[in-house]
């Protein structure tokens, strides 16, 4: 178009424009080359077209071309100059965030290795206490006048050994979670763009054979999970495709207080195989998660600790993981809850509340009616008692009772209720923490080692969970009944009648819908459960409870016809 126009000093202009673009989007060596072949291509299609090639530009053009060319060049230079320094700047930014994540994890493994040794010397502390606790068992056989003294000491060491195992086992193996659901589809879209940076994108082949369409998790975790496993497979076997299959399954979870000894509780679930061959294993219809305590292992290098790490993942889930090793093949099968809120208690993922009022006027007001009742018809010790309101204050601080009191008010009201069914010690300090385990992130061994296996037993018993070692389970309604109905120990009942009746005098707050739900499941099963016991204190509390309950039912019906 220059040669066309004569040296027209606008396309002269353009031309330079574009040569600046060109080094400042492209490396010099690439402009230079780009530049003479289109020249080339230029001067071959002019000549062809419109003949010889013929210069008539004034000396004006001259000048421009060259002052252009000259200048073009100096910023073309300058803007390539600064653009391989700062690529300079960020390939050294880069290999210096290498450096440092690889002293993190190396940190980070010297501080698990450290808190693992820690525990496992905690441990062997353990095994001591059970060499001890053996001796003593010895010498009360021996002993027959002090054997009655030497077993209460035997079980509270029983109880603070099993208490300090599981403590410490917890210490290393909890993970809080942020639990939400998320769409199967925006799960897998979500893993594809972490697997982006590491080019595992298109070498990712996933086989969908669910009917799932969301499972409830935490999924930055999980993504995470598949992201490092998925990298390891890929640097074992760099000639094979990867594969990720999402299979249908269930998982069970063996319940220790419910009524059948056989019975598990059923999860549906999704298998997810990580492969690095089309021939992956087929999910097997059931799997069983297994709660005892397993051999507390050191991380010795980054790949070990990333191994640890995952496996924390899957335990936080409540899953099952296996590795399937052939001649062909490395196969990792993951097996994760669908609905993780049916399973694991929320308040495992709360953070403690160290806010709020301890007390106010009026719960100070029902404690000391309590403790008052308590001196007139008990012997059992203030002290002991005060020492559990004040645990029960600090651990339910921040909670509120639908009406706005206090949580901690309702136990004391509880404990109030079972004055008039029982005065038995251990059956008024159940009453007291019988929602610590549900609302709260006390464990049952810490209530056993503090109170006694008597107060833990009927605490477990009243608690709409299942709670084995450091785990804690969600019942479903169904669950619970039988959990109840098994009961060994008549003050069970009584804790639990209590309960009810002061939930049913508060209920007010509640919706109609749960108001109706809450009086029938009453008079369906815990008023025939009351009157069972054939007591007269108990039939009273029975009493009281049906009339709300038939109050209850008719005002709700009343109010939807």
């Amino acid at each position: 178009m220059i040669l066309a126009t004569e040296g027209n000093i606008l396309w002269v202009i353009q031309m330079l424009l574009s040569l600046i673009f060109l080094m400042v989007l492209i490396d010099c060596f690439n402009m230079i080359w780009l530049t003479l072949l289109s020249i080339t291509l230029g001067w071959l299609l002019f000549k062809d077209h419109f003949g010889p090639v013929q210069w008539n530009a004034y000396n004006t053009s001259y000048y421009l071309l060259g002052y252009q060319v000259t200048m073009s060049l100096l910023i073309g230079l300058i803007f390539s100059y600064r653009k391989r320094k700062q690529i300079a700047q960020l390939y050294a930014q880069q290999q210096q965030l290498n450096h440092i994540q690889r002293l993190n994890e190396l940190d980070y493994l010297y501080s698990i290795q450290h808190q693992v040794l820690q525990e496992k010397h905690f441990f062997n502390q353990a095994a001591y206490f059970n060499y001890v606790k053996k001796s003593l068992k010895e010498i009360s056989k021996q002993t027959i006048k002090k054997s009655l003294s030497i077993q209460k000491s035997v079980e509270q060491l029983d109880a603070f050994i099993t208490y300090y195992k599981n403590r410490t086992y917890s210490n290393i193996a909890y993970l809080r979670l942020n639990v939400a659901p998320i769409e199967v589809n925006e799960l897998l879209a979500k893993l594809a763009v972490s697997l982006k940076p590491l080019g595992l994108e298109e070498k990712v082949q996933v086989c969908v054979d669910t009917k799932c369409e969301s499972i409830c998790c935490d999924s930055e975790q999980i993504i995470q999970l598949f992201v490092s496993k998925l990298n390891d497979l890929q640097k074992e076997s760099t000639d094979f495709p990867l594969i990720l299959s999402l299979q249908e399954t269930t998982l069970c979870y063996p319940l220790h207080l419910v009524t059948n000894r056989h019975y598990k509780k059923i999860a549906p679930a999704i298998g997810f195989i990580l492969s690095t061959t089309q021939d992956y294993v087929s999910v097997k219809p059931v799997y069983t998660v297994h709660t005892t305590i397993s051999e507390i292992s050191i991380p010795n290098s980054i790949t070990e600790l990333t191994g640890y790490k995952n496996q924390r993942v899957i335990d936080a889930h409540y899953g099952y993981s296996e590795i399937i090793t052939t001649e062909r093949s490395n196969q990792l099968v993951y097996i994760i809850p669908v609905d993780l809120q049916a399973i694991r208690p929320k308040v495992t993922d709360e953070l403690p509340v160290w806010e709020g009022p301890w007390e106010t006027e009026a719960s100070l007001a029902i404690e000391k009616a309590f403790l008052s009742q308590l001196q007139e018809n008990t012997n059992l010790d203030l002290n002991i008692v005060q020492n559990v309101i004040d645990q029960i204050k600090q651990i339910h601080r921040g909670q509120f009772r639908k009406s706005g009191d206090l949580f901690y008010t309702h136990p004391l009201m509880v404990a109030t209720i079972l004055l008039k069914m029982t005065n038995d010690p251990d059956a008024i300090v159940a009453a007291l923490l019988h929602d610590t385990i549900e609302d709260t992130l006390l464990c049952l061994d810490q209530i056993a080692y503090q109170y006694g296996k008597e107060v833990a037993y009927i605490v477990d018993k009243v608690t709409n969970m299942d709670c084995i070692a450091w785990r804690k389970i969600k019942l479903t309604a169904t669950e619970n009944k039988q959990k109840i109905a098994d009961y060994k120990d008549i003050r069970v009942i009584m804790v639990k009648l209590a309960d009810r009746l002061h939930n049913l005098q508060t209920i007010g707050f509640h919706s109609f819908e749960k108001q109706k739900r809450v009086a029938e499941e009453t008079l369906a099963f815990y008023i025939p459960l009351g009157k069972m016991l054939k007591l007269d204190a108990v039939n009273h509390i029975v009493d009281q409870m049906k009339k709300i309950c038939q109050a209850i039912v008719n005002r709700v019906n009343k109010s939807t016809n």
